[in-house]
């Protein structure tokens, strides 16, 4: 996992839509229809969200049927590969420099669990935290420790010091404290309000 995790964002090993292979692109352009110019029919509930080019195969649509029939097979999602923070909340682990990760999705009796996602202890080589949650102080303490040592030269030991002071003693107990304060907020002024999402 050394190294695995970018300053700004954490990209998958392959990328969405980014087939190196060129046969293996042209058995997946062979089985989708061509894209007409604008938005893809299959992003965004039909929302003009992804542009691209008249002719382009729309990156949503590749087909299982596709790979079956090259003789090609999914990679089993065992934990070991990219885990994204949404389904495994809770990081028992994580050290960029050591290349060590560990990351849990709780029993349905604790309220950080993930519906819909096994409950285990995964060992990811590539934690993702899906674009909303890098502000996420574990995020931001890998992040500067990666920029401190190899964007200034800071020594692994500093950098992890300086991250633990600057980001995670703060984030830790930010965090903490909201669950800790949030019934008497509640018992005070009430629930507030959801706030209206523009795309729904």
């Amino acid at each position: 996992m050394q190294y695995a995790m970018a300053e700004d964002h954490v990209e998958a090993v392959v990328g969405e839509g980014q087939v190196e292979h060129a046969a293996l692109l042209q058995v997946i352009e062979g089985q989708v229809p061509q894209g007409e110019p604008g938005a893809d029919a299959f992003h965004g509930l039909g929302r003009k969200v992804n542009a691209r080019p008249a002719g382009a195969a729309p990156d949503e649509a590749f087909r299982v049927g596709a790979l079956a029939e090259s003789d090609l097979a999914a990679v089993k999602d065992d934990g070991t590969i990219m885990v994204p923070y949404n389904s495994y909340p809770v990081f028992r682990e994580l050290d960029v420099f050591a290349g060590r990760c560990a990351m849990e999705n709780p029993p349905p009796s604790d309220k950080r669990h993930s519906p819909g996602t096994p409950s285990r202890v995964v060992h990811p080589a590539i934690p993702h935290f899906v674009d909303t949650y890098t502000h996420h102080w574990r995020y931001l303490a890998e992040a500067l420790k990666l920029r401190l040592n190899m964007g200034w030269g800071v020594p692994q030991w500093l950098a992890r010091a300086i991250a633990f002071c600057v980001v995670a003693v703060p984030g830790s107990i930010r965090m903490n404290g909201k669950e800790w304060l949030r019934p008497l907020y509640r018992a005070l002024f009430g629930v507030r309000a959801v706030k209206a999402n523009e795309r729904v």
